[in-house]
Protein backbone atom coordinates (compact mmCIF):
# COMPACT_ATOMS: atom_id res chain seq x y z
CA UNK A 1 0.00 0.00 0.00
CA UNK A 2 2.85 2.38 0.85
CA UNK A 3 4.62 1.85 -2.47
CA UNK A 4 1.50 2.52 -4.57
CA UNK A 5 1.64 6.26 -3.94
CA UNK A 6 3.93 8.32 -6.14
CA UNK A 7 4.46 10.80 -3.31
CA UNK A 8 5.76 8.00 -1.07
CA UNK A 9 8.25 7.03 -3.77
CA UNK A 10 9.28 10.66 -4.00
CA UNK A 11 9.80 10.87 -0.22
CA UNK A 12 11.76 7.63 -0.27
CA UNK A 13 14.11 8.99 -2.95
CA UNK A 14 14.60 12.24 -1.03
CA UNK A 15 15.49 10.32 2.14
CA UNK A 16 17.98 8.13 0.25
CA UNK A 17 19.58 11.19 -1.36
CA UNK A 18 19.83 12.87 2.04
CA UNK A 19 21.42 9.78 3.60
CA UNK A 20 23.95 9.45 0.76
CA UNK A 21 24.88 13.13 1.05
CA UNK A 22 25.37 12.76 4.82
CA UNK A 23 27.54 9.65 4.48
CA UNK A 24 29.84 10.95 1.80
CA UNK A 25 30.19 14.65 1.29
CA UNK A 26 32.54 14.24 -1.68
CA UNK A 27 29.89 12.93 -4.11
CA UNK A 28 29.51 15.76 -6.64
CA UNK A 29 26.06 17.26 -7.03
CA UNK A 30 24.29 15.06 -4.50
CA UNK A 31 23.68 17.93 -2.08
CA UNK A 32 21.95 19.86 -4.84
CA UNK A 33 19.42 17.05 -5.24
CA UNK A 34 18.24 17.66 -1.68
CA UNK A 35 16.64 20.84 -3.02
CA UNK A 36 13.90 18.63 -4.43
CA UNK A 37 12.46 18.48 -0.92
CA UNK A 38 10.86 21.82 -1.70
CA UNK A 39 8.59 20.06 -4.21
CA UNK A 40 6.76 18.34 -1.35
CA UNK A 41 4.67 21.52 -1.16
CA UNK A 42 2.87 20.30 -4.29
CA UNK A 43 1.04 17.79 -2.07
CA UNK A 44 -1.09 20.69 -0.90
CA UNK A 45 -2.63 20.97 -4.36
CA UNK A 46 -4.61 17.78 -3.72
CA UNK A 47 -5.90 18.88 -0.33
CA UNK A 48 -6.64 22.60 -0.82
CA UNK A 49 -9.49 23.01 -3.30
CA UNK A 50 -8.64 26.61 -4.26
CA UNK A 51 -5.04 25.69 -5.10
CA UNK A 52 -6.24 22.70 -7.09
CA UNK A 53 -8.65 24.95 -8.94
CA UNK A 54 -5.86 27.36 -9.88
CA UNK A 55 -3.56 24.56 -11.02
CA UNK A 56 -6.37 22.97 -13.06
CA UNK A 57 -7.00 26.32 -14.76
CA UNK A 58 -3.32 26.86 -15.53
CA UNK A 59 -2.87 23.32 -16.89
CA UNK A 60 -6.01 23.65 -19.04
CA UNK A 61 -4.71 26.91 -20.48
CA UNK A 62 -1.33 25.52 -21.60
CA UNK A 63 -2.37 24.75 -25.21
CA UNK A 64 -3.79 28.25 -25.64
CA UNK A 65 -0.71 29.79 -24.02
CA UNK A 66 1.55 27.88 -26.39
CA UNK A 67 -0.39 29.36 -29.31
CA UNK A 68 -0.05 32.86 -27.81
CA UNK A 69 3.70 32.38 -27.39
CA UNK A 70 3.99 31.21 -31.00
CA UNK A 71 2.23 34.41 -32.08
CA UNK A 72 4.67 36.35 -29.90
CA UNK A 73 7.55 34.57 -31.64
CA UNK A 74 6.13 35.55 -35.02
CA UNK A 75 5.79 39.18 -33.88
CA UNK A 76 9.38 39.13 -32.63
CA UNK A 77 10.48 37.63 -35.94
CA UNK A 78 8.73 40.33 -37.97
CA UNK A 79 10.23 43.13 -35.88
CA UNK A 80 13.63 41.42 -36.04
CA UNK A 81 13.51 41.40 -39.83
CA UNK A 82 12.48 45.06 -39.83
CA UNK A 83 15.33 45.79 -37.37
CA UNK A 84 17.90 44.14 -39.62
CA UNK A 85 16.62 46.13 -42.60
CA UNK A 86 16.42 49.48 -40.77
CA UNK A 87 19.37 49.33 -38.37
CA UNK A 88 21.93 46.88 -39.77
CA UNK A 89 24.28 49.68 -40.80
CA UNK A 90 23.58 51.69 -37.64
CA UNK A 91 24.48 48.96 -35.13
CA UNK A 92 26.00 45.73 -36.41
CA UNK A 93 26.27 44.33 -32.88
CA UNK A 94 22.54 44.41 -32.15
CA UNK A 95 20.97 44.18 -35.61
CA UNK A 96 23.65 42.62 -37.83
CA UNK A 97 21.86 39.30 -38.31
CA UNK A 98 18.41 37.91 -37.73
CA UNK A 99 19.62 36.00 -34.65
CA UNK A 100 21.18 39.13 -33.13
CA UNK A 101 18.01 41.08 -33.85
CA UNK A 102 15.86 38.35 -32.22
CA UNK A 103 18.06 38.53 -29.12
CA UNK A 104 17.70 42.31 -29.13
CA UNK A 105 13.92 41.95 -29.40
CA UNK A 106 14.02 39.53 -26.48
CA UNK A 107 15.78 42.20 -24.42
CA UNK A 108 13.15 44.73 -25.42
CA UNK A 109 10.37 42.22 -24.68
CA UNK A 110 11.68 41.75 -21.16
CA UNK A 111 11.30 45.52 -20.80
CA UNK A 112 15.04 46.06 -20.63
CA UNK A 113 15.55 49.80 -21.03
CA UNK A 114 18.66 49.61 -23.23
CA UNK A 115 16.61 50.70 -26.24
CA UNK A 116 15.92 54.12 -24.70
CA UNK A 117 19.64 54.82 -24.37
CA UNK A 118 20.32 53.24 -27.77
CA UNK A 119 17.75 55.53 -29.42
CA UNK A 120 19.38 58.63 -27.89
CA UNK A 121 22.88 57.48 -28.84
CA UNK A 122 22.03 56.71 -32.47
CA UNK A 123 19.78 59.78 -32.91
CA UNK A 124 17.42 57.85 -35.14
CA UNK A 125 13.77 58.99 -34.97
CA UNK A 126 12.68 55.80 -36.77
CA UNK A 127 14.03 53.80 -33.80
CA UNK A 128 11.55 55.44 -31.42
CA UNK A 129 8.58 54.39 -33.55
CA UNK A 130 10.12 50.94 -34.06
CA UNK A 131 10.68 50.17 -30.37
CA UNK A 132 7.45 51.72 -29.09
CA UNK A 133 5.36 49.83 -31.64
CA UNK A 134 7.11 46.57 -30.72
CA UNK A 135 6.63 47.25 -27.01
CA UNK A 136 2.95 47.92 -27.63
CA UNK A 137 2.27 44.76 -29.63
CA UNK A 138 4.58 42.36 -27.83
CA UNK A 139 4.15 43.80 -24.37
CA UNK A 140 0.71 45.20 -23.90
CA UNK A 141 -1.38 43.29 -26.46
CA UNK A 142 0.21 39.88 -25.94
CA UNK A 143 0.16 40.21 -22.16
CA UNK A 144 -3.56 40.88 -22.33
CA UNK A 145 -4.02 37.84 -24.58
CA UNK A 146 -2.19 35.62 -22.08
CA UNK A 147 -4.25 37.01 -19.19
CA UNK A 148 -7.47 36.45 -21.15
CA UNK A 149 -6.53 32.82 -21.84
CA UNK A 150 -5.66 32.17 -18.20
CA UNK A 151 -8.82 33.86 -16.95
CA UNK A 152 -11.05 31.97 -19.39
CA UNK A 153 -9.69 28.58 -18.32
CA UNK A 154 -9.81 29.48 -14.62
CA UNK A 155 -13.45 30.52 -14.94
CA UNK A 156 -14.22 27.31 -16.85
CA UNK A 157 -12.62 25.25 -14.06
CA UNK A 158 -14.60 27.22 -11.46
CA UNK A 159 -17.87 26.65 -13.33
CA UNK A 160 -17.09 22.95 -13.66
CA UNK A 161 -16.54 22.69 -9.90
CA UNK A 162 -19.77 24.60 -9.20
CA UNK A 163 -21.78 22.33 -11.52
CA UNK A 164 -20.37 19.22 -9.81
CA UNK A 165 -21.27 20.67 -6.43
CA UNK A 166 -24.77 21.56 -7.62
CA UNK A 167 -25.31 18.02 -8.97
CA UNK A 168 -24.18 16.50 -5.67
CA UNK A 169 -26.49 18.82 -3.72
CA UNK A 170 -29.40 17.93 -5.99
CA UNK A 171 -28.77 14.20 -5.51
CA UNK A 172 -28.72 14.63 -1.74
CA UNK A 173 -31.97 16.63 -1.75
CA UNK A 174 -33.74 14.05 -3.94
CA UNK A 175 -32.98 11.17 -1.61
CA UNK A 176 -35.79 9.95 0.59
CA UNK A 177 -35.28 10.06 4.36
CA UNK A 178 -34.98 6.26 4.40
CA UNK A 179 -32.16 6.37 1.81
CA UNK A 180 -30.36 9.03 3.83
CA UNK A 181 -30.56 6.96 7.01
CA UNK A 182 -29.36 3.85 5.16
CA UNK A 183 -26.41 5.81 3.74
CA UNK A 184 -25.25 7.02 7.16
CA UNK A 185 -25.74 3.59 8.75
CA UNK A 186 -23.56 2.01 6.02
CA UNK A 187 -20.64 4.19 7.04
Amino acid sequence: LFWRSGWNWFDFCIVIISLVSLMSANVPGIAVLRVFRAFRVFRLFKRVDNLKLIIDGVLASLPGLMNAFMVLGIIMGIWSIMGVVFFCKVDEQKFGTFAKAMLTMWYVRTMDTFWINWTYEKENPMAVVYFISFSFFAGIVMTNVVIAILLEKYLAATNKLKSKSAKADKMIREQTPTEKIAFFQAE
